[in-house]
C-alpha cells in the first residue's frame, strides 16, 4: 500500500504548476510514465471489481435454476395432464357443453390436488392452478369412427366440413392403402384449408396410394411441397401436427414414426374453412376438434343439438356411437387458467392455456 502512496504523491508533485516549466523534457517524460501506471493500476482494479461482481451473479443464478426448473416442470405437467383430462372428456361424449365442461372442471381440480400434493411433499413448494376461476372455450368434436368413404351423410365426396373457424386442432385420419385413390389418378383425397374473405389464402394436403404405402403430400400457401409416405400399409395422419405414424395393420399398433417437416396453415388466417373433395375416392376414420366460433358445420349428423340448420336424420343413433355418419359432438377446445409456483427463492405466476395437439399457428 505504501508504493501507491508514494505513487499518488509523486503523480500529485508532477502535476505541480511550478515544476511545469517549457523546456523540461524530462519532467514531461516522468508525468507520461506515472500517467501510464496508474492507468494501468486503474484497469487492474477495475478488472478485479468486475470478475468479483460477475462470480457473484453467478453463483446466485446457479443457485435459482433448479428452483425455476421445477416452476417449468409443474407447469409442463399440468398442460399435459389437463390435456389428458380434456381429450378424455371429449371422448365421453356427454351430450351438452354444460356436461363435458363440468367433467373437465371436476378432473382439472382433482389433477391439481394430486400434483401439488406431490411438489408440496418432494419441493416443499407452494403449488395451485385456478380450475375455478378457468376460462373454458367451447368447441365441437367431428368424426367418423367407423371405416366408410369420407363423404357427408348423403354420400357426397365434395363438401364443406367446417364453415368459419378460427382454430381447428387435432385433425387426425386413420387409412389403409388399399381405401385410398392411386397417386397420379387424378382424383387424390384432398383437404382444403382456406380463409373466408376476399383473394383467400389456402392451404392443401392430399391422401394417395403410392407403391403399397399411404403418401401423404401438402401444399403450402407460397407453393412449397411436402410429401410423408408411411414405412407399412397403414397409417395414421396426423394433418394438423405433421406427423405420419405407420401402423401394423392386423393390430394398429404404432411401429413408426415420422416428422413431415411442414407446419399446418401457416399463412391461412382464420377465420377459415375446410373442404373434403374427392371424399368418396377415400376411405377410413378421421376426427378433427373446433373451436365454436358460431360458423358451423355442414354434412354432418350433429348429435348434440339443432346447429346450422343439422340435426340427427333419423334413424342415426346418436348415444355416443353416431350410427356409421360423421357427427358432432360438443367438447371443450381449450381451457386457460393461472397457474402458481412459489418457494422462498421464487414467485413464478403465470397463464397457462391448455389446447391438446392445436397447431403452433393458431395457438
Amino acid at each position: 500500500m505504501a508504493d501507491v502512496t508514494d505513487l499518488l504523491a509523486a503523480v500529485g508533485d508532477l502535476l505541480d504548476p511550478d515544476r511545469w516549466r517549457a523546456g523540461d523534457r524530462r519532467d514531461r517524460a516522468q508525468l507520461v510514465i506515472v500517467g501510464g501506471l496508474v492507468l494501468a493500476f486503474s484497469l487492474i482494479a477495475l478488472t478485479f471489481i468486475l470478475n468479483s461482481s460477475l462470480y457473484t451473479e453467478n453463483v446466485e443464478s446457479r443457485a435459482t435454476l433448479p428452483v425455476a426448473d421445477d416452476a417449468r416442470e409443474y407447469h409442463a405437467t399440468l398442460d399435459a395432464e389437463f390435456g389428458t383430462v380434456i381429450e378424455r372428456s371429449n371422448d365421453e361424449d356427454y351430450g351438452s357443453q354444460s356436461a363435458v365442461e363440468t367433467a373437465v372442471e371436476d378432473r382439472a381440480t382433482e389433477i391439481d390436488r394430486l400434483v401439488a400434493a406431490q411438489f408440496i411433499e418432494e419441493r416443499g413448494a407452494f403449488v395451485d392452478a385456478d380450475v375455478g376461476s378457468a376460462t373454458v372455450d367451447e368447441g365441437f368434436v367431428v368424426k367418423q369412427e367407423t371405416v366408410r368413404p369420407f363423404t357427408d351423410t348423403s354420400g357426397i365426396g365434395d363438401w364443406r366440413v367446417v364453415r368459419s373457424s378460427e382454430r381447428v386442432r387435432a385433425i387426425q385420419f386413420t387409412v389403409d392403402e388399399g381405401d385410398l385413390p392411386e397417386e397420379g389418378d387424378g382424383n387424390p383425397f384432398t383437404v382444403d384449408v382456406e380463409e373466408t374473405g376476399a383473394l383467400p389464402d389456402r392451404w392443401t394436403a392430399e391422401l394417395t396410394e403410392d407403391s403399397d404405402r399411404v403418401l401423404l403430400s401438402v401444399e403450402q400457401e407460397d407453393g412449397t411441397t411436402y410429401t410423408c409416405r408411411s414405412t407399412t400399409e397403414a397409417a395414421r395422419v396426423d394433418l394438423s401436427g405433421g406427423f405420419l405414424y405407420s401402423l401394423d395393420p392386423a393390430t394398429g399398433e404404432v411401429l413408426d414414426v415420422t416428422d413431415c417437416g411442414y407446419r399446418f396453415a401457416p399463412d391461412v388466417d382464420g377465420p377459415y374453412r375446410i373442404d373434403f373433395t374427392n371424399g368418396d375416392e377415400a376411405s377410413g376414420t378421421w376426427t378433427m376438434t373446433v373451436e365454436n366460433a358460431g360458423g358451423g358445420l355442414f354434412g354432418v349428423v350433429n348429435c348434440d343439438q339443432t346447429f346450422g340448420g343439422l340435426a340427427a336424420p333419423p334413424g342415426v343413433d346418436c348415444g355416443g356411437a353416431g350410427g356409421d355418419q360423421p357427427y358432432t359432438v360438443d367438447a371443450v377446445y381449450a381451457l386457460e387458467t393461472t397457474v402458481t409456483y412459489e418457494t422462498t427463492e421464487i414467485d413464478y405466476r403465470t397463464t397457462l392455456r391448455v389446447a391438446p395437439d392445436e397447431p403452433e399457428t393458431v395457438a
